[in-house]
């Protein structure tokens, strides 16, 4: 605790350590889904929570936005946008 009773800041170690760890996440998600795109899509088809119209289109933007995601939680210039897209990321997948 400070003297104004916040909590202590994290030591920056951890906190580099928890960033890269949580981007090396999302990149290794986004890789995976880049590696057969086709087959990713069939998946989300086989779930049948969308339109089929719309199962390509939202197969290709969850890669670009876990590939953004992994950008902006390794930058910590981006840090509010990168916490908030693996927030929004992980409630989606949860």
């Amino acid at each position: 605790m400070t003297s104004l009773g916040l909590p202590a800041p994290l030591d920056p170690a951890l906190a580099a350590l928890a960033r890269g760890a949580l981007a090396l996440l999302f990149a290794s998600a986004a890789l995976h889904k880049a590696r057969d795109l086709r087959a990713f899509a069939a998946a989300v088809r086989d779930h049948r929570l969308l339109p089929g119209a719309l199962v390509a289109p939202f197969a290709l933007a969850l890669l670009v936005a876990e590939v953004g995601v992994a950008l902006a939680v390794a930058l910590p210039a981006l840090d509010p946008a990168g916490a908030l897209g693996a927030l929004v990321l992980l409630a989606a997948y949860s």
